[in-house]
């Protein structure tokens, strides 16, 4: 889902809405939020689309620096590794896993969602590392380590 990005309009990071702001001006592009504001720097003339691209790159960049922590609390209490870590924009998901490689996927349209949302995620896919398969065990699981989980993707999948 794209925002209005339109001056005033809102924009979530980690389940709180934010006025959104634009400032003109030549220089670098970046995203800055302040006081329930995220202002957004950009060149003057820019179009719908840079400042979509400019949204879209800051969400990818804050979920990468952000779940890397929340996969090592993760990997001591499963006693598993990911090997890697992949960011991109999804439209059907919120992350997927490759058990194979150790690999997870997360959709940076998680920054918009709680913090609690994105920790669901993540356990949710390491968890394919241990059982691949939605069955009796996965969710046995799933339940054990986030015994909420039910609420948790309920509010998830709740439109913002």
């Amino acid at each position: 889902m794209t925002e209005s990005l339109r001056n005033h309009s809102t924009v979530y990071v980690w389940g709180t809405a934010h006025t959104l702001e634009f400032i003109e001006r030549s220089g670098y592009r970046k995203i800055r939020i302040e006081d329930g504001v995220m202002i957004m720097f950009t060149r003057p003339y820019s179009t719908r689309a840079d400042r979509q691209d400019l949204l879209d790159r800051w969400y990818r960049n804050t979920l990468k620096k952000t779940a890397p922590e929340i996969i090592a609390k993760w990997e001591a209490m499963l006693g598993i590794k990911v090997n890697k870590l992949y960011v991109r924009k999804m439209k059907t998901h919120w992350g997927s896993c490759n058990y194979i490689k150790q690999t997870l996927r997360l959709n940076s349209e998680l920054v918009k969602r709680s913090r609690e949302c994105l920790e669901y995620v993540v356990v949710h896919e390491m968890l394919h590392i241990i059982e691949k398969g939605h069955n009796r065990n996965f969710y046995r699981l799933l339940e054990k380590y986030i015994p909420d989980w039910k609420a948790v993707r309920k509010k998830l999948n709740t439109p913002l």
